[in-house]
């Protein structure tokens, strides 16, 4: 019965953790053509999404440094793919600063995750008083970038290196 009980329960709060990731994201229309950056108005039909930047922050403060012997993280975090789908990763805090440049801006962070779907795919991000900018790369198909899309870093696209 404990056992059953306890069963439940994990499933319950893995559940839980998709959904509230998955609601990071919400589906945005066409900005103004005057708010587009200028490195983006070449990109024609746009996949545009706003994130909850708060929420996404919190939710990969609690990401564990990934280390030699660090399997998978219990931080998962979905993030929209090339095809307008959410795909779930299991997420790792990384750096790309020597310890000192780490200390002297906190504000920046970087992470690694990988797919929890076994599909070999990973997703390289930073957060900053910039926004976010990331890169997802799956074995076999071309790399897919989310970045700002608007000169108020409020909308952010979806795009494949080819667009």
């Amino acid at each position: 019965m404990k056992n059953r009980l306890l069963s439940l329960v994990s499933s319950l709060v893995f559940a839980f953790s998709f959904g509230q990731t998955d609601q990071l994201w919400t589906p945005s229309k066409i900005v103004s053509s005057t708010n587009i950056k200028a490195n983006k108005k070449t990109i024609a039909n746009p996949n545009l999404y706003q994130v909850d930047l708060n929420a996404l922050k919190e939710v990969t403060s609690k990401a564990q440094k990934k280390t030699k012997t660090t399997a998978k993280s219990n931080i998962i975090v979905s993030f929209p793919n090339g095809d307008g789908e959410m795909q779930n990763f299991s997420i790792f805090k990384t750096s790309n600063f020597s310890p000192e440049l780490e200390a002297k801006y906190p504000e920046i962070t970087s992470y690694v995750g990988e797919s929890t779907s076994g599909k070999s795919s990973k997703i390289y991000f930073s957060i900053s008083p910039l926004g976010l900018s990331s890169m997802q790369l799956k074995l076999g198909k071309e790399a897919v970038y989310i970045e700002s899309y608007d000169t108020n870093n409020t909308s952010y696209i979806v795009y494949k290196k080819s667009d």
